[in-house]
């Protein structure tokens, strides 16, 4: 929806901006790429919340500057090559970036799910 565009650029610019921040001190990027995952899981669901939308629409926009697109592609380039080592050490490294992202967005949207149980 058009009222959302602004939060979606907002919540891939946080993202980024988390990411870069750690990364630039000195932090690894799976690390930071974890840390800004949460960060956006955070601000993806306030978002949601705050304009009564769905946080799909928020998370899936602003995790598009963490995928490591740049670490796939050298993945695949060096396994066509054949240079298997190199070519498994960037697959490694592209697998724990995909999942930082996956948790860090899931370990947020639960605890917001929870925190919406009634009783709970």
């Amino acid at each position: 929806p058009r009222r959302t565009l602004g939060w979606c650029m907002l919540c891939g610019v946080v993202a980024w901006a988390v990411r870069q921040m750690l990364m630039d001190n000195q932090n690894s990027q799976e690390l930071a790429t974890l840390v800004a995952a949460i960060v956006l899981g955070a601000v993806a669901e306030a978002a949601a919340r705050w304009l009564r939308a769905p946080a799909p629409i928020f998370i899936v926009t602003g995790l598009v500057p963490l995928v490591p697109g740049v670490l796939s592609y050298r993945t695949v380039l060096f396994f066509i090559e054949g240079d298997y080592a190199q070519g498994s050490v960037f697959a490694v490294r592209t697998a724990l970036i995909a999942g930082a992202i996956a948790g860090g967005i899931s370990v947020v949207t639960a605890l917001f799910r929870l925190r919406e149980r009634p009783g709970a």
